[in-house]
This record gives C-alpha cells, structure tokens and sequence, in this order.
C-alpha cells in the first residue's frame, strides 16, 4: 500500500508540471477588475502602465467579450486615446513550448517581439506568420475584427471574430522572458484580445501538490502504525 501511494503522489506531481506548462502566455482581461494584471501597455513615448480592460467593447465588430475568461485591453477603459499612436502590449512567459491561442485586434497588428527581465527587446519585430494572419490586396494587415471589406473576417463571422495563431522557436530568443505585440492604432478604440491561450488563472500546481503530500502524509501514517 506504501509504494501505491508513493507512485500516485509522484505521477501526481508530473501532472502539476505538465498543467502549467500548457499555458505560455496569459489570456487578455481575466478576472473580474477593471485592470489586467498580466499585461502592461505602452504608447509611443510613454511608460508601460497595467493594461486596463475595455468593459464595453464596439461589439460587433469586435470579439464579443467573455469575461472571466478573456477581455479587451487597452490603454484606458474604451482604448480611446485621442491621437494616432503604436501601442505595445507585453506579458510574461510562463514556459519555451509554442505560443497559441487566438487573437483579436484593432487597428493594424504590426507584429510581435521578444523582450528581457530588463525590458530590453532580444528579437526584431516579427511580421504575424501568414498562416493565421490574412491580408488585403494592398499587402498592409486587416482589422483584427468582422467587418466587411477591412476586417480580417468578414461580418457574417460575428461573433466570432478572433483568428487562431501559432508563434513557436521561443528558445532562439536567448534571454527573453516576455513577449511585446505591437499595434497601429488611430486613437479611437484601439485593444488587443487574446484567448484560449489560458485559462481565467494560470492552472496551478498548489492543488496536485496538496493532494500528493496528503497522500504522502497517508504513506507515512501507514507505515508508522506498521512500525508499531
């Protein structure tokens, strides 16, 4: 019975490392505030700030809102800043498995990078990968949103506006610990939307963890009173 349960607390502590390893980024807007704790924003000429989400998002044409799961990030609570600006919006990494989920956006998404526990970029900015990033005629980038003729779904999608994406190779990046996507905005609703990349909290280990030393606790009782 001993060993029993020595091997169930050992797979279960794989299991807590393999959980937390399925999630490298966090989604956008989880929780119930009023400001994301995961991601910061930054405008042209301005310092990172705590991301705040976009309670009441144009929706359509924008990813309806699925809070607490994922929501729209922006500078301020309508993402309106007054001027033309490039946004930036950074999170942390949470392992070096490939980046998925799916993404919505508004403007022109201009790409992502790489960037270091100083804030310092370790990649050039990348181009989003043509498989899950379509472009109009003219080669510039879709809104990231369900609108005819500018979208990069058409509004019939609505309302599911969000395009699946893959960025991978994470370890060519010596250094990084954080990645930046960087957005084209006119001033006016401008946000990021990120989902099914992770749940509403980073699946933690403390669960397994408690289960297995509990069950440990059990191994030791048991042979203790066998000692006896």
């Amino acid at each position: 019975m001993i060993k029993s349960f020595s091997r169930v607390a050992a797979a279960l502590s794989l299991v807590a490392g393999a959980t937390t390893a399925q999630a490298q980024i966090m989604n956008t807007g989880t929780g119930l505030g009023s400001t994301d704790s995961f991601w910061t924003v930054s405008a042209i000429g301005a310092s990172f700030q705590q991301a705040v989400v976009i309670a009441n998002p144009p929706s359509a044409p924008w990813q309806p809102n699925n809070g607490p799961i994922s929501r729209w990030i922006g500078v301020n609570e309508t993402g309106s800043y007054g001027s033309p600006s490039q946004f930036s919006f950074q999170t942390n990494l949470l392992g070096s498995a490939p980046i998925t989920g799916s993404i919505g956006w508004d403007n022109i998404l201009l790409g992502y990078q790489f960037v270091d526990a100083s804030n310092n970029a370790v990649s050039g900015l990348i181009a989003p990968n043509s498989s899950w990033l379509t472009l109009v005629p003219s080669g510039t980038n879709q809104y990231g949103f369900c609108r005819d003729n500018d979208g990069v779904l058409p509004s019939a999608s609505f309302p599911n506006c969000i395009v699946d994406f893959s960025i991978g190779d994470l370890g060519q990046y010596a250094g990084a610990t954080a990645i930046r996507f960087v957005i084209e905005g006119d001033g006016s609703t401008d946000g990021l939307f990120i989902g099914n990349a992770a749940s509403s909290v980073v699946p933690e280990p403390s669960t397994y963890a408690l289960m297995a030393a509990g069950l440990a606790a059990m191994a030791l009782v048991a042979r203790r009173r066998r000692s006896a």
